[in-house]
């Protein structure tokens, strides 16, 4: 499964349904796909979800580096283009929903 947030004025950002459903839960949220943020609940969401993140652990050094051919993409990095279209819609004041 794949999920895709849109937001106005944002690119949309597709990422596997596990990862997806896993940043929605640090969000605050239930995970339910499909689903939409409110434009004035965006803010608070996007804050979790920094908090969580904050504090889920590093990856491991190999992933780090990048030496590995076959290593994992940290949690942390696959957040980053959806961080930035919930950036984007607090800046633009806008809703951001999924499916």
């Amino acid at each position: 499964m794949l999920v895709t947030f849109y937001s106005k004025n944002s690119a949309p950002v597709t990422m596997f349904g596990q990862v997806a459903v896993q940043l929605l839960h640090m969000m605050g949220h239930s995970g339910k796909v499909p689903g939409a943020f409110y434009a004035e609940d965006v803010a608070a969401h996007l804050a979790s979800l920094r908090d969580k993140l904050q504090h889920w652990p590093e990856e491991s050094a190999i992933a780090k580096t990048g030496h590995e051919p076959d290593a994992p993409v940290s949690l942390r990095h696959r957040a980053v283009p959806l961080i930035e279209l919930l950036q984007g819609a607090v800046q633009g004041g806008n809703n951001v929903s999924w499916e």
